[in-house]
């Protein structure tokens, strides 16, 4: 009974983790593919592009001196977009954090400024828990939840939060235009890791490399291999005695070899199976071996049979169909009848 239900709970276990479940409303999934779809160059995890692509920083964790050098980068000709009001970058790029947006629920924000950024942009629509923001000589758009300015032959652009550029509020107002008109400068868009990547590029394994379900997937299956050996390895207890549902004769088996060699045409295999048994025994009866040459001859004598008729018996031909086999039967049931002094 403990193994039924420990199947059932790892089966149970491993189809809740393989069911098809939608991404997340804050994933950025749909704005990767977004940028894709619209000719970019998207990468993940690896250390910013060339100088004119854009790097994305959605979470930030960065000593002061990484964010110094992520400025360093920019200041040569790169875009740089830090979506973490928490980041080092933003108060290294001369901002500061202020209050939430509003309350609960979503902020429709218009941009309320001249940047480079907005054009063609009416309106967008983000969480009320993002943080506005405000430095100098930074241009303010949206309330504050956008900062951008120029910083050496590059841009800094800061933002209170990113659920502007979510799978739950990317396809609202003007958002997609937006998050294009923001991380498409150039023709390449990488989106780096919350720490700096160790040796210029982040390592990448195969297992890091799988999405977050197949790894989830993979683990369930080596668990319930792991139950499943665990179990059918070692018996917890004495072994239940089970008495099997129908009886079964101890002539079965022998019914069904007999099955077997008649399925597989063994007609010569069964005669030789018939004489050499009808010979051990009349062997016995007359006192001489099974495979003595006079053993025809002398049960010839003593059935009163023909002696061609019990050679023919006892070391004729193979039968060649299952009629000469049935034939042959008989014949050895009759010269044995015989010999036990009876009447066939």
């Amino acid at each position: 009974m403990i193994t039924v239900w420990l199947s059932i709970m790892v089966l149970l276990g491993v189809l809740v983790l393989l069911m098809p479940r939608a991404e997340s409303g804050e994933s950025t999934l749909a704005l990767r593919r977004f940028l894709a779809g619209s000719g970019l160059d998207v990468s993940e995890g690896g250390p910013p592009p060339s100088p004119d692509g854009t790097y994305v920083l959605l979470h930030d964790l960065r000593t002061p001196d990484e964010a110094r050098s992520l400025l360093d980068w920019a200041e040569g000709g790169g875009r740089l977009v830090v979506a973490d009001p928490a980041s080092a970058v933003v108060g290294l790029a001369g901002a500061e954090a202020g209050e939430p947006l509003g309350l609960v629920g979503a902020q429709t924000l218009e941009p309320a400024c001249v940047a480079e950024e907005v054009v063609g942009v009416g309106r967008v629509v983000a969480r009320a828990s993002e943080r506005t923001l405000r430095g100098d000589p930074f241009a303010s758009c949206f309330g504050g939840l956008v900062l951008v300015r120029a910083h050496g032959s590059g841009s800094v652009v800061l933002l209170g939060g990113f659920t502007a550029f979510t799978n739950e509020y990317l396809r609202s107002a003007d958002n997609a235009l937006f998050a294009l008109r923001t991380l498409g400068r150039g023709s390449a868009v990488s989106f780096g890791t919350p720490t700096a990547p160790r040796g210029g590029v982040a390592p990448m394994s195969v297992w890091t490399a799988l999405p977050g379900q197949a790894r989830a997937m993979i683990v369930a299956i080596v668990a319930a291999a792991v139950a499943f050996a665990a179990v059918r390895g070692r018996r917890l207890g004495t072994p239940v005695m089970e008495e099997p549902i129908t009886p079964i004769p101890a002539s079965e088996l022998v019914r069904a070899t007999s099955r077997l060699y008649r399925r597989g045409r063994s007609l010569g295999y069964a005669a030789r199976m018939m004489r050499a048994s009808t010979r051990a025994r009349m062997g016995r009866r007359f006192g001489v071996g099974s495979t003595h040459e006079a053993l025809p001859a002398i049960a010839a004598n003593a059935t009163g049979m023909p002696p061609d008729r019990v050679k023919e018996a006892l070391a004729g031909p193979e039968p060649r169909t299952d009629e000469e086999l049935i034939r042959l039967g008989s014949l050895l049931a009759e010269v044995e009848t015989r010999a036990r002094g009876g009447r066939a």
